[in-house]
């Protein structure tokens, strides 16, 4: 039986990694949703999984390792290459989207400001990376 897709997510704010949580399980309850408060608790998951993850969203300003570091360690993985990585950020600067993308990101997103704004942005990301796998 095949798994349901995998959505990691990671980001030092509780909050957002609650709406995460809670607008994939309202528009795409097929998915398992994983989320960490730290980057090095995301790398050791991905290390020791199995299943390979269908998405993951890494916020970009984080203590100890930041989003780019940790895209580049996903990067490094020829396991974990094919799996999009978007970076998240409220930073409206220009050149970090471009660093992001230069460093192996598959985007840059502008991190929503509220639950409708973050359901607008499940729906894309689902559309466009999840929804031949539910």
């Amino acid at each position: 039986m095949a798994q349901p897709p995998l959505i990691l997510a990671v980001d030092d704010n509780d909050h957002d990694l609650y709406l995460i949580r809670q607008v994939f399980g309202l528009l795409r309850p097929s998915c398992r949703v994983e989320t960490f408060n730290d980057s090095r608790s995301l790398i050791t998951f991905l290390r020791q999984s199995d299943q390979l993850p269908s998405l993951i969203l890494v916020d970009w300003h984080m203590p100890d390792l930041d989003g780019i570091q940790v895209v580049e360690e996903v990067r490094r993985s020829p396991r974990l290459f094919p799996v999009p990585v978007f970076l998240l950020s409220s930073d409206l600067n220009p050149t970090g989207h471009f660093k992001a993308l230069d460093n192996g990101a598959t985007g840059f997103l502008i991190k929503p400001a509220n639950f409708t704004e973050w359901n607008q942005l499940v729906e894309r990301l689902a559309f466009s990376f999840l929804d031949d796998q539910v």
